[in-house]
């Protein structure tokens, strides 16, 4: 089980480094695999900032190697093949599923939900893999995307519940809770997100599809994080921006999508 199956706008995906306005380079603890660990030992400017198998971040944050350019100083110094696992693979995921390993790219990287939620190619598998049938049977229904919620999830929380839900698990970011703050002072109707739905049409198929291809068949968690979603934009929230705290806050920790999986059965 060697071979990883990607969605084919994986090849579309490159690190912007720099350029990024949300580097995964802050506020992240970094569990160091033990190959690099071993590896760093011999580079005292390296293992000096490093403990109990983490990198030691700094008072505001960010990783001791984040250089004020954007760049990453072990990369720099010493080349991309350097670093750890976790951070040459994120914002890489990946899972098994019917004998098979499949990867993707998360959308807690900028750059990786630009590609998964602006493309205009329809979702494929590389080499022509199968697409999996609840995606397949998601993209084949007819109608608006707020019609295909519907039939996917008929049951479903309020917004003002929902903000609460997630409110409650633990977080990263201020500008998380204070939009979800927003989100249950508005109390947003359903009309009020499915107009958000059809506006962004595209985008918010391509958000239910990136769901159900990584979670399975959680067809509820697919379609109450892309009424979040909707929410936090009619929060103040740009559709990616939104797209991206969702998935830093919720899929980035192991804590709050177990919760979320378990919340939305």
């Amino acid at each position: 089980m060697s071979k990883v199956i990607f969605p084919t706008y994986y090849k579309n995906f490159h690190c912007i480094a720099g350029l990024c306005r949300h580097t995964c380079c802050r506020d992240w603890e970094i569990d160091i695999d033990k190959a690099s660990l071993k590896r760093f030992d011999k580079f005292p400017d390296i293992s000096s900032k490093i403990k109990d198998g983490s990198y030691i971040l700094e008072p505001d944050g960010r990783c001791p190697f984040l250089m004020d350019d954007g760049l990453c100083y072990q990369i720099k110094t010493y080349g991309e093949d350097f670093i750890c696992d976790i951070c040459r693979e994120h914002p890489r995921f990946y899972f098994e599923r019917d004998g098979k390993l499949y990867g993707g790219i998360g959308l807690a990287c900028e750059e990786a939900a630009r590609v998964v939620l602006t493309g205009t190619e329809p979702f494929m598998l590389e080499d022509n893999e199968p697409i999996p049938c609840d995606i397949r049977s998601f993209v084949d229904e007819t109608g608006s995307v707020s019609d295909k919620i519907d039939r996917l999830a008929p049951v479903l929380t309020s917004s003002y519940m929902r903000s609460k839900i997630f409110y409650s698990m633990e977080y990263l970011e201020e500008e998380w809770i204070a939009s979800l703050n927003r989100i249950s002072d508005i109390r947003p109707t359903r009309e009020d997100e499915n107009a958000i739905l059809e506006d962004n049409n595209d985008f918010f198929e391509r958000f239910i599809i990136y769901m159900l291809y990584r979670y399975g068949p959680l067809k509820r968690l697919a379609v109450e994080s892309a009424l979040l979603v909707a929410d936090l934009i009619i929060a103040g929230n740009d559709p990616l921006e939104a797209a991206r705290m969702f998935s830093s806050e919720i899929e980035y920790s192991d804590i709050n999508i177990e919760e979320a999986k378990s919340t939305f059965l």
